[in-house]
């Protein structure tokens, strides 16, 4: 069983995404969410042959775990039922809608996070520190 990288991405003026990296190459398995703020979103489903960081719309990523190769048509198809099963006005931003089926993917089982990949957030520790503060 091969484990491939998870990610969630910004496709600057096109999606939200979260993507499956399994082809040498970066390519991979990509899920799209688009669409205005307070509508539910658009899903597309596609594979990409090349990686979509190396895009010039590519504006950032998040590493969200792990997911087996062979789960992702039933992580797709679990997305697009959960969108379509959602009130219209659930969230207001398709990137809450990303968060959401990322979400739902990690309490079924299928993306998988490793406590080493945890980041801290500030709200878990102190606050940041100005230069101010420093002391500079």
């Amino acid at each position: 069983m091969t484990e491939c990288p998870v990610y969630q991405i910004i496709l600057l003026r096109v999606s939200v995404a979260i993507f499956v990296e399994y082809e040498p190459d970066g390519g991979g398995a990509l899920f799209s969410l688009t669409g205005p703020a307070g509508t539910k979103p658009r899903c597309e489903a596609e594979e990409l042959r090349a990686s979509p960081f190396r895009f010039p719309q590519f504006a950032g990523s998040r590493l969200l775990g792990v997911m087996q190769r062979h789960r992702v048509d039933e992580a797709w198809q679990l997305s697009r039922a959960y969108v379509d099963g959602a009130d219209p006005r659930r969230y207001a931003e398709v990137t809450d809608w990303c968060v959401a089926v990322a979400e739902m993917l990690a309490q079924r089982d299928l993306v998988v996070a490793r406590a080493a990949w945890m980041l801290p957030t500030i709200a878990e520790n102190e606050s940041p520190q100005t230069e101010q503060d420093r002391g500079s």
